[in-house]
């Protein structure tokens, strides 16, 4: 594993502390999958956290502070992708991080329009508008509808099935 990545986990703990929870109940939940997939290799570490439930493993780097205006970490973990929390995760801000998880959820952006609004810098934008409303049509407008068409895109052929 090269450094980067691990630099990326590290951040993504200490921004998202309150995720070990879930985390780890979805990894109880699954457990017997991952253990009897021979092609993950030895899992010994994670048997033993799971086995064990020694919570001083994966101890927070930053004190958890749930505020009214946070996002609760069960909808963190179940309504936004990784790939957008890691970018989230590069938000130094915690109330701008927190508006962007609250408007990720409620609009279903994809990891390119959450990196667009990001870009666009709409935390900003909507903190200086005078009619934040018809702010939030026009982003509302914007975004892409998810549409059955723009899943599959190229056609598969699945001759292995």
């Amino acid at each position: 594993m090269e450094w980067r990545r691990l630099y990326e986990y590290r951040l993504f703990y200490s921004v998202y502390p309150q995720l070990k929870d879930e985390i780890l109940s979805y990894f109880r939940g699954q457990r017997q999958n991952i253990l009897n997939d021979r092609s993950l290799g030895s899992l010994t570490a994670m048997s033993y956290m799971l086995e064990n439930d020694d919570s001083t493993i994966l101890r927070p780097m930053v004190a958890i502070s749930r505020e009214s205006w946070m996002v609760s970490p069960s909808r963190l973990f179940h309504c936004i992708s990784y790939s957008s929390l890691q970018i989230l995760s590069e938000i130094k801000d915690s109330l701008k991080r927190s508006f962007y998880e609250y408007e990720l959820i409620q609009y279903c952006w994809s990891k390119r329009q959450l990196d667009h609004q990001i870009s666009s810098l709409y935390y900003e934008r909507s903190a200086l508008s005078k009619n934040k409303d018809a702010l939030k049509n026009y982003i509302q407008k914007e975004t892409e509808i998810m549409d059955l068409k723009y899943i599959f895109r190229d056609p598969m052929t699945l001759d292995f099935l």
